[in-house]
């Protein structure tokens, strides 16, 4: 008794409407009961003693790689029962079938299993995935390992950072031998959860990915490479494109592509600027702070607060006698007063002015340059006038009383207070280039002190607000760049991990190959011979399809359901226009498939393919098939092809 498993691949069970057909009901597919190839294989294979039995692995088929891992291990299953019951198999896996295949004897090898009962592996355009284990242990997790292993490390983080914060201060003993040796004790207890947690998830790891240790590979190497026929066509769409794509990288983002959006808001950045600064207490404090005790020097000026006092009280005096200078000389003189000879009143009154705004030079010289308190000269009038005025609207309350901090009162936290203070900040300098100049009119001190600010500060803001851009564009740029690179990395790591159907957790699907990765040699592709029949079939299937389509073109222009145009069109079409699909559409493919069972010891060719196989050479295409290797195990040579058989086949 001879057994003969058949291994769909992916999306194998997707239902294909019988509208789609070109010729009535749709023909089962080639793993399913009633195929064509399965009808050809019991045809042209029998038993070398006993019956015949031909058997599917189904499974979901699914674009999965946990789903095509778990199909492995029923496959696995199923052919150790088979070793135990002494029965020769053979097994055809088509597209991912094939990589089932791999994974199941991989898992064999990793058990030291050589499966002697197995004579022959055929994988049909099989796109074998090119599966990397993550760089890093906390990577390869689970997410529940991952948070697991994140509470291994909380002991000694925590005194990690109290050792550093001692170490800031100074604390920590360096020559104290006992406190060190007390260091080192906590310092590996602390550790101590940490390197079992990464021990033992080590171990967990190893007894996961055992695929990729050396011994592994190198063993299923030796035990099923010379058993392998690889038969794939080299137009074959999908196994072109999944070894492709590990190679290609497409740029979806360009190094400008934020650029724009992080410039925009930086317009807005001096209005987020201030409201970030309005609602912090911290800053705010900051500030007051600052103009206390650098800009105004309050503190010193509350020590000399009486004294300031008076001082202003004696300019305010001779500020009085020069406004009354200056409001007789809009005047006429009165009768009374004495003139010398010639003298008109205007100049009488010219004459007090100029009298006036002398002893007011004077005294204001007198008062700002010559009064000394001990080793410091007193501050000019119009920075005690500033304090003053600071004092009073930030540091006192109403009532006059100091507020609590006597540094900002309401601490920060009053917005009302914040905002005056930053208004102040802005607009108290710029008035005082103006409003310093006694000899300006005080009505024009006045509106000169409000109109400047208005215009100066405006600009101020406008050009702190382009430097902000220009620096806002250049760091822009820069994160724009390091955002493409790493988003097109991303965004090409989950194209390629969806097309290679990569769900696993500690693995990184970066391509596909034609060869499992633990066999070094490329086999070649189809011989002419099959790939043309392959080729010129779907190019029939192909021309029939668009004929369909083009007569129902009318159907398409007046679908009115969303994805009725895509369901239009999908239904013209029956997947074997794809050369991936047609392999077993092909009478030729199929006595080919048929011909590499039965020249192997277990199976023989029956009467029927040796009478048909005279439009082919089929026995030098299987020669030219099969993978040169290194060496033959003798498990390999045991289960190799007999001179016999192969006379028979021919």
């Amino acid at each position: 008794m001879a057994r003969i498993i058949s291994v769909h691949g992916t999306f194998a069970k997707w239902e294909i409407d019988p509208a789609s057909a070109l010729e009535g009901e749709p023909s089962p597919q080639w793993w399913e009961t009633n195929s064509a190839f399965r009808s050809d294989i019991a045809s042209y294979v029998e038993a070398s003693d006993g019956e015949l039995e031909i058997e599917a692995l189904e499974w979901t088929s699914e674009n999965s790689e946990r789903d095509r891992r778990s199909a492995a291990r029923r496959l696995y299953t199923r052919m150790t029962e088979l070793e135990a019951d002494g029965e020769p198999y053979c097994i055809v896996g088509h597209s991912h079938g094939g990589t089932i295949i791999a994974s199941a004897l991989m898992e064999a090898a990793s058990k030291k299993q050589a499966l002697p009962g197995l004579r022959r592996w055929i994988t049909v355009g099989t796109p074998f995935l090119d599966m990397r284990p993550e760089k890093f242990l906390f990577s390869r997790l689970p997410l529940v390992l991952k948070a697991a292993f994140v509470a291994s490390m909380m002991l000694f983080v925590m005194f990690a950072i109290a050792s550093a914060a001692d170490i800031y201060d100074g604390v920590l003993p360096w020559r104290d031998t006992e406190a060190l040796t007390w260091f080192a004790v906590s310092l590996a207890l602390t550790s101590l959860p940490w390197v079992l947690f990464s021990a033992f998830a080590r171990w967990q790891q190893g007894r996961q990915l055992y695929a990729y240790r050396k011994g592994n590979k190198a063993r299923a190497r030796e035990y099923f490479a010379s058993r392998w026929l690889p038969l794939s066509h080299e137009d074959d769409e999908v196994v072109t494109g999944l070894t492709t794509l590990g190679r290609v990288r497409l740029d979806f983002f360009h190094e400008n592509f934020a650029v724009s959006a992080l410039t925009f808001g930086g317009i807005f950045l001096l209005p987020i600027l201030y409201f970030v600064l309005l609602n912090s207490p911290q800053t705010m404090r900051g500030i007051s702070q600052f103009l206390q005790t650098t800009v105004y020097d309050i503190p010193y000026y509350e020590r000399e607060e009486a004294d300031f006092r008076t001082f202003k009280r004696e300019i305010r005096k001779k500020r009085r006698a020069l406004n009354a200078a200056r409001e007789r000389m809009n005047n006429p003189l009165n009768s009374n007063e004495q003139r010398t000879q010639g003298q008109t009143d205007v100049d009488i009154a010219r004459e007090q002015l100029r009298t006036s705004r002398r002893k007011f030079r004077s005294a204001r010289r007198e008062l700002q340059q010559t009064v000394e308190r001990g080793q410091k000269q007193f501050p000019e009038l119009p920075g005690n006038a500033r304090a003053l005025s600071f004092k009073e609207k930030f540091l006192l309350k109403p009532n006059g009383t100091p507020c609590n901090d006597r540094v900002l009162c309401g601490g920060g936290e009053n917005k009302r207070i914040n905002s005056r203070l930053l208004f102040h900040l802005v607009t108290d300098e710029v008035s005082r280039l103006v409003t310093s100049d006694a000899e300006t009119p005080t009505s024009l001190r006045s509106l000169l002190g409000y109109a400047l600010p208005i215009l100066i500060v405006p600009l101020v803001f406008m050009a702190l607000a382009v430097l902000l851009l220009k620096v806002v564009q250049l760091i822009a740029g820069l994160a724009s760049r390091i955002a493409s690179h790493y988003l097109d990395a991303l965004t090409w790591g989950q194209v390629k991990r969806t097309a290679l159907g990569n769900d696993t957790e500690a693995e990184l699907a970066v391509g596909a190959m034609r060869r499992p990765y633990w066999i070094e040699q490329t086999p070649p592709r189809l011989p002419a011979a099959v790939g043309d029949r392959i080729s010129a079939y779907s190019n029939e299937i192909t021309a029939k399809s668009l004929a369909k389509f083009r007569n129902a073109l009318s159907e398409l222009a007046f679908a009115d359901r969303a994805g009725a145009d895509q369901n239009a069109v999908l239904k013209f079409f029956t997947w074997r226009e794809l050369v991936h699909a047609a392999y077993f559409e092909v009478p030729l493919f199929r006595r080919l498939v048929a011909a590499a069972i039965a020249e192997t010891d277990g199976f023989r060719a029956t009467n029927a393919l040796s009478a048909e196989a005279g439009d082919a050479d089929i026995t030098t295409m299987l020669a030219a098939l099969r993978p040169a290797h290194d060496g033959h195990s003798q498990v390999a040579v045991a289960a190799g092809s007999s001179a016999e058989e192969t006379k028979r086949i021919s």
